[in-house]
């Protein structure tokens, strides 16, 4: 794996008045990894690697890039990064004082995503490395770390 990755927000794709309905959506969503997917796929097939910024909050966004990365043939890591809860909340409530944030998760938002996540399972949690973010965060050891298991 070399030092390049490729890292994309995966709401840039869609629509504006799709957004507006509702970018939680299960429709949205299953759309929203389905694109991802592909273009993760034409990263991998162009010989890069590549870097997915999503929730994976269900068992099957994250299976299925657990397949594509098995057919490619290539390492798979999950960065599981979390925080408290009460943290969460807070980083959303201070987001939505200080305004002109891009995201429109709210509150509302954040507890449809922790009533309805799925944790990992065992064998991903044998291909994850947890990033507790409420704390700081080792950037240098963490790259380190997920090239070392990139890498074999």
């Amino acid at each position: 794996m070399s030092s390049a990755s490729a890292c994309w927000d995966c709401h840039h794709w869609i629509p504006t008045r799709m957004q507006d309905a509702d970018a939680y959506s299960p429709e949205l969503s299953r759309r929203t990894y389905q694109r991802l997917q592909a273009l993760a796929y034409g990263i991998v097939d162009a010989g890069l690697p590549v870097f997915v910024d999503a929730t994976f909050l269900k068992q099957e966004q994250r299976r299925n890039f657990q397949r594509l990365a098995s057919v490619a043939g290539i390492p798979l890591v999950i960065l599981d990064v979390a925080a408290p809860e009460p943290v969460l909340r807070q980083r959303i409530q201070a987001r939505a004082r200080s305004g002109g944030d891009p995201s429109e998760a709210d509150l509302a938002v954040l507890d449809q995503q922790l009533a309805h996540q799925d944790p990992l399972t065992g064998d991903e949690r044998r291909l994850s490395i947890s990033v507790d973010t409420s704390t700081e965060v080792d950037i240098e050891k963490l790259v380190s770390e997920i090239l070392q298991r990139a890498r074999g």
